[in-house]
């Protein structure tokens, strides 16, 4: 696997090409956690090349996604700048159904992957000032700055959110 070293900046282009060639031929084999793992890693070496695979085979599984898995598949597209409105809108409608069951870092990383890209997906704002504003007190003071970035990016007026992020920094 890849993900260990990321964190370590080691950056070896022999193995991340093997890695690369290996995924492409077994990524219809791999799980959720493992496609969310894959572009984490990747995004933390900054190699894009297999964004557009992984976002079109997560499309096929995105309803057996925790919430940590679309989180950190959502901040890799957002890191390597790579866009699709057919994952983000079925991102939309899982987002829907699973936005209680987002951890705080979880919904903060996912707004400000979303918001990073211009994704303006009413249920995606809808549902992230929310769940937002249910869980004001228990974000961190990074997840409260992405919480306030990705609203002011959205150009949301919600005076009550605005108010309770202000209140909670």
């Amino acid at each position: 696997t890849l993900w260990p070293f990321a964190p370590c900046a080691i950056h070896a282009q022999p193995l991340l090409d093997a890695i690369s060639a290996e995924a492409i031929r077994k990524i219809c084999h791999f799980k959720p956690q493992e496609l969310a793992n894959l572009s984490w890693a990747f995004a933390h070496f900054g190699d894009g090349r297999l964004c557009r695979i992984i976002a079109r085979e997560a499309l096929t599984q995105l309803d057996a996604f925790r919430c940590q898995n679309m989180s950190n598949l959502a901040w890799a597209c957002a890191k390597l700048e790579f866009s699709s409105s057919e994952l983000w809108s079925a991102v939309a409608q899982q987002l829907e159904c699973q936005v209680v069951a987002f951890k705080p870092q979880e919904l903060s990383n996912l707004a400000w992957a979303a918001a990073t890209l211009a994704v303006e997906d009413p249920v995606v704002v809808r549902s992230v000032q929310q769940q937002g504003m249910m869980m004001i007190t228990e974000f961190s003071p990074q997840g409260l700055s992405n919480m306030a970035w990705a609203m002011a990016k959205w150009g949301v007026q919600n005076t009550k959110l605005l108010q309770a992020l202000a209140e909670e920094a």
